[in-house]
């Protein structure tokens, strides 16, 4: 198990490498359940819009988030991030938003980690019509949590019509542990 030697945990890369290595053991067939959405798998969608919060780090809010069920693994495909206002600029950093596993509002980074490249990034990704794909998708294991967050920094409309929109999609599928029996 490599080990972040700065920190002395794992990084998101090794954990991400983890859970692939993972899935693959757990099916002995093509098409990886990550890759195709299997027969047995089930789809979901998570959108959310929020009312532009006023200036800060501390009002950072939740936009969308999806917590993978008991006995199921799951694939994030896609995500969208953006504001819909005056006075938004792509790139300025006006708007941040962070997509990341098992950080709830309020706690430490330390508490789970962001996708790389995603965090604290400044420019819109897709939208609820057509949100951005993640390449090669991003696999989570039973009980993680994905959560797309927004935050007003400057120079944007905050309340009234203005909106900071967000989702996360993707699908989950039983894993393998259901069809064997065995632990992980």
């Amino acid at each position: 198990m490599p080990i972040n030697n700065h920190v002395y945990t794992d990084t998101p890369w090794d954990t991400q490498t983890r859970a692939r290595a993972a899935a693959v053991k757990r099916l002995d067939m093509w098409p990886y359940p990550w890759a195709h959405m299997p027969i047995d798998g089930r789809p979901f969608s998570r959108r959310g819009s929020v009312v532009a919060p006023a200036f800060g780090v501390g009002n950072q809010v939740t936009l969308a988030e999806y917590e993978i069920p008991p006995g199921y693994m799951g694939v994030i495909t896609h995500v969208f991030a953006l504001y819909v206002g005056t006075g938004y600029i792509e790139g300025v950093g006006s708007v941040v938003w962070d997509i990341d596993l098992n950080t709830p509002l309020g706690t430490t980074p330390s508490a789970g980690y962001a996708l790389p490249d995603y965090a604290a990034f400044t420019m819109s990704l897709g939208d609820a019509k057509y949100p951005w794909p993640l390449a090669g998708g991003w696999v989570v294991d039973e009980g993680e949590t994905v959560r797309v967050k927004g935050r007003t920094v400057a120079t944007v409309a905050v309340g009234g019509n203005t909106r900071l929109l967000g989702g996360v999609l993707g699908w989950i599928w039983p894993s393998q542990k259901q069809y064997t029996g065995a632990g992980r």
